[in-house]
């Protein structure tokens, strides 16, 4: 599903089918963050009210940031529909990066052991991998597209301290011969 917010607020929200099977693995942190108080931060920096004392680079940050996080769905989206796995993973990866941009000018958002885990995940064959949302409920998702390399990236997760993990198996779209054949 993509969803995507206008600037007067409606959000449209388009169904995404796959050209073939992927696998998401998804974790949770035992411990979440302070949701509430990233998105404030988000929030916050994301109007920059002219008369703050925010810092204007965080604020650029996040703007830049959530234009990515809009650009890179659309990408995201796109080569879920094609069968581009690569595609997908480096924009779940462009995604993290602009996160992490932004981490660096905001401390609300700075979450060192899930930056630990997205890299983990990738070093370990993961397609893509970045937090969950705003990262404020201690969650991460990776991207495999054999199912194999998805259950050790599970088993890794499985290992760390106070860490679940679980498999989602995206099916490709029905009656696609095509991406059956790939």
């Amino acid at each position: 599903m993509l969803l995507r917010w206008g600037n007067d607020g409606a959000v449209s929200i388009t169904t995404i089918q796959p050209a073939q099977t992927l696998h998401l693995v998804v974790a949770s942190f035992a411990a979440p963050r302070n949701t509430a108080a990233i998105l404030q931060a988000l929030q916050d920096h994301a109007r920059g009210q002219a008369a703050s004392d925010l810092d204007p680079q965080a604020v650029a940050a996040v703007r830049a940031a959530l234009a990515t996080f809009a650009a890179e769905a659309e990408e995201g989206a796109v080569a879920l529909r094609g069968g581009e796995a690569t595609g997908l993973g480096r924009a779940m990866d462009r995604c993290q990066q602009a996160y992490d941009h932004m981490a660096a000018l905001l401390p609300a958002l700075h979450a060192p052991a899930l930056a630990r885990t997205v890299q983990g995940l990738k070093a370990g064959g993961a397609l893509g991998a970045k937090f969950s949302g705003a990262g404020g409920d201690g969650s991460v998702i990776a991207l495999y597209q054999d199912p194999h390399a998805a259950r050790e990236g599970q088993a890794w997760l499985g290992g760390l301290e106070g860490v679940q993990a679980w498999i989602c198996r995206i099916q490709r779209r029905p009656g696609d011969h095509a991406a059956a054949a790939g």
